[in-house]
């Protein structure tokens, strides 16, 4: 259509390609006999939102300098528009970043209209035969100047757009998987240590020596699985718990909704988030019965571990008292010695013991850019998916190669241009 105007060319859009600014700039051989007009947005994010191209600037604009042509500007236009004498086509620029546009009969992207349009359209657009000037206008009023390109152009040099295919890639992916790092802390107390107070040393107690290398792990001996009971979404299950059950649970959560990737962590497809957001709400409501069912048993453990401190270090502390009490005149008391010792053991118990409540955080982030330039990566990733049981069809979906995203709603694996 372009090509083809005799009398009357009209073309609105968001940003230029190559093959339209070239079009174009031909076009402008034809002035002044052609009625011209050109209105474009001049926002640098256009072309990073891939409606245009890079190259297609410098070509409009060294042809509009050259035949003195006055370019016009609209703010935020994203329809298009082609005025060729009496024909009309009004279409939807498709961003190359999302897809590729249809070429396919079944898949129009715009509507051709006869001459009674076609008038009305070219004055709503200031284009008329006779120049009236484009403050009349309806859109596209302001002026385009070849300084305000260029300017355009350098920011898009500072902050060029990404690649096409790339971009296609990433948009896919990251509507289908994403990395996934689920951090779980302060359920697994019994690898927990809290450092001895200097004047807790030399332990003659083997049951103390099993427990201390210059810090005292968690009395956890003898409590076992306990009993629990937990209430999601109306659903109540009753449980047997201990730390082995919660890693286990972790494990398998992992183990079956997500998949490793060597060196980078792991990822989870989207449409299994809403399977995995339900097992870590589950997986907090059991740690939280569990710690209340647990603080029970710690607390019935609290005078044992006091008291194996007492017969520990009573009878060194008469013969050598700590500096605290040395320093007084007169021997302390056997009662001070013992309230400061079970002070001292009272403070490791609860350091080693406190309980804050289920510590559970989900952190989720985007397939980067990077990855995708990264063949490897995507090789892996497919590996990784189909031995955790990913279905082919799902795997098609993301790994297909050859074929547009605007036809098949995927990416061109192979790097082809779309």
């Amino acid at each position: 259509m372009i090509s083809a105007a005799k009398q009357r060319l009209v073309f609105v859009a968001p940003a230029l390609t190559r093959t339209a600014a070239a079009a174009l700039a031909a076009r402008m051989e034809d002035l002044p006999a052609l009625s011209l007009t050109i209105i474009l947005d001049a926002d640098p994010e256009v072309y990073r939102m891939g409606y245009g191209e890079m190259d297609a600037l410098e070509t409009i604009r060294f042809a509009a300098a050259r035949a003195s042509f006055r370019l016009r500007e609209q703010p935020g236009v994203r329809i298009g528009l082609i005025v060729s004498d009496d024909r009309t086509l009004i279409y939807s620029p498709a961003p190359m970043n999302i897809e590729a546009g249809s070429t396919s009969d079944d898949k129009p992207n715009a509507l051709l209209l006869g001459a009674e349009v076609a008038d009305l359209l070219a004055e709503k657009t200031g284009a008329t035969t006779v120049d009236t000037g484009a403050s009349e206008a309806e859109i596209g009023g302001g002026s385009l100047s070849v300084e305000r390109v260029a300017q355009v152009q350098a920011d898009l040099k500072q902050s060029p757009p990404l690649p096409v295919d790339l971009t296609r890639r990433l948009n896919v992916f990251m509507s289908r998987v994403q990395y996934v790092e689920l951090k779980a802390k302060g359920y697994q107390l019994s690898k927990r240590r809290a450092e001895l107070p200097p004047e807790f040393v030399g332990l003659a107690s083997a049951d103390l020596r099993d427990r201390v290398t210059g810090r005292i792990r968690t009395p956890m001996d003898g409590i076992g699985k306990l009993p629990v009971t937990i209430d999601i979404s109306g659903k109540e299950e009753k449980l047997n718990v201990d730390e082995a059950f919660l890693q286990k649970e972790r494990q398998e959560i992992e183990k079956i909704l997500t998949h490793v990737m060597p060196k980078r962590g792991r990822v989870i497809l989207r449409k299994d988030r809403e399977s995995f957001d339900h097992q870590i709400k589950r997986f907090e409501a059991i740690i939280a019965a569990y710690q209340t069912a647990l603080a029970e048993q710690l607390q019935k453990a609290r005078a044992n571990f006091r008291k194996s401190f007492v017969d520990e270090f009573l009878v060194r502390w008469k013969a050598n008292p700590p500096a605290r009490y040395s320093r007084r005149i007169g021997p302390p008391a056997e009662d001070d010695l013992r309230q400061g010792i079970e002070d001292l053991a009272d403070q490791l118990f609860e350091g080693i013991v406190k309980l804050d409540g289920p510590d559970v955080n989900v952190v989720y982030k985007e397939i980067a850019l990077e990855d995708l330039r990264d063949e490897e990566f995507l090789n892996t990733l497919r590996e990784v998916m189909k031995k955790g049981g990913v279905s082919e069809k799902e795997l098609s979906r993301l790994f297909q190669r050859g074929t547009a995203v605007a036809e098949k709603g995927s990416f061109n694996i192979g790097g082809d241009s779309a």
